[in-house]
């Protein structure tokens, strides 16, 4: 998914089309572009000027057990940045974590979350989020790059993480 960086002012703006707590700023500049193209809707999603509302792609929520948990991503997320040599790209990371636990990824693991990534990948990234609270990953590392601390390496070193069959060390 494409990044994108806007100024105060514009995100300022864009917010007048958001729902609150309900709305990403990628359904925020859908609603922009549908009232630009003449699809106007006010900021509830209702109809104006008899144009069709906006609708969403209903999203359904994962039922616990149709998903792989969260903290099963965290073996693998560990033994994965260990191996890229204690600090890597979150894409590099997320591949080779992909690697590990794909056999064990359902269809509900591959469906989009609210910010369009699938929710594996989701999973993962706040896995490392977890990870960085629990001091076993670094909060000071450079922006997209995911490091070990010397605790989180330790762990690994020490065999103490219940990896997949084949990340063996």
């Amino acid at each position: 998914m494409p990044t994108i960086r806007i100024s105060d002012e514009t995100w300022n703006r864009l917010k007048k089309w958001a729902v609150p707590l309900e709305d990403t700023p990628d359904t925020a500049i859908q609603r922009a572009l549908d009232t630009a193209e003449g699809h106007e809707t006010n900021t509830k999603t209702q109809p104006i000027n008899g144009a069709p509302p906006l609708t969403k792609p209903p999203r359904r929520s994962a039922r616990r057990g149709d998903k792989l948990p969260q903290k099963e991503f965290r073996p693998a997320l560990m033994w994965a940045a260990y191996k890229l040599g204690k600090s890597a790209s979150k894409k590099q990371v997320c591949k080779y974590v992909y690697e590990l636990i794909k056999d064990r990824l359902s269809e509900v693991d591959y469906e989009p979350v609210k910010t369009g990534e699938a929710r594996w990948l989701n999973a993962v990234c706040w896995e490392r989020s977890v990870l960085v609270k629990e001091g076993l990953f670094r909060s000071t590392s450079e922006r997209g790059i995911w490091e070990l601390s010397d605790k989180g390496a330790r762990l690994v070193e020490e065999g103490h993480l219940d990896l997949p069959g084949k990340a063996k060390m």
